[in-house]
């Protein structure tokens, strides 16, 4: 069987620019860490920002509760992937089932947009995370830019929340994901990773620092 090429990495002090646009309107990133060989994956709320006064070139900051599982294997493992995409994901009707539930308005009205005016690209990123010092200027500075850009009261008041998940948290979990006390920052500096469109090709990436003299 013929292997299939893979091209060679384009690189650059910057993410790619429709990855960039991705990372900016894309709501939730996956977060996937590994702990001697065994995997673990969280849904997470993140903040890409491409340059900060406290590190050079791009990073995604999120936030998390200091007893969480990622908090521990972060410590022991630094190195980790991030998932994202930019289309609708949702089956119009589950799997051998005749019925299935009403899509919500916003769903139908999303699932009814032009296929072309949407990007359709899938974003596999590469890093190593660590934790902002608690208590510092840098984890404020992080936390209130992570807050500015998670603003679940807008959404709710925007039609963009179900009625029933701003019930269960008005706040869309401010509370006890960012702002509770002993929430840590988790900072994850891009170093690369792959650009996968509808059609399946592949676009791979890399993020270099410049130094001294480059």
């Amino acid at each position: 069987m013929a292997q299939t090429q893979r091209s060679n990495p384009t690189i650059s002090t910057k993410v790619p620019e429709e990855v960039e646009a991705c990372l900016l309107k894309t709501r939730f990133v996956n977060l996937a860490t590994v702990n001697e060989n065994l995997p673990h994956i969280s849904l997470m709320n993140y903040t890409y920002i491409d340059n900060s006064p406290y590190h050079a070139g791009p990073i995604v900051a999120m936030t998390s509760p200091p007893q969480s599982r990622k908090i521990h294997i972060l410590q022991k493992n630094p190195h980790v992937a991030l998932s994202a995409h930019d289309w609708v994901s949702m089956r119009p009707l589950a799997y051998g089932r005749e019925t299935a539930p009403e899509p919500s308005a916003l769903t139908a009205l999303l699932l009814g947009i032009n296929s072309a005016s949407l990007s359709k690209i899938c974003v596999t990123i590469n890093g190593t995370a660590s934790l902002v010092p608690a208590g510092s200027e840098q984890e404020k500075w992080y936390k209130k830019r992570h807050m500015e850009n998670n603003d679940f009261a807008a959404e709710q008041a925007n039609g963009l929340a179900s009625e029933e998940a701003h019930a269960a948290s008005p706040d869309g979990g401010k509370e006890f994901y960012i702002k509770a006390e002993g929430v840590r920052v988790i900072v994850v500096k891009i170093t690369g990773g792959s650009t996968v469109d509808w059609q399946g090709a592949e676009q791979r990436w890399e993020v270099r620092q410049l130094t001294n003299g480059a």
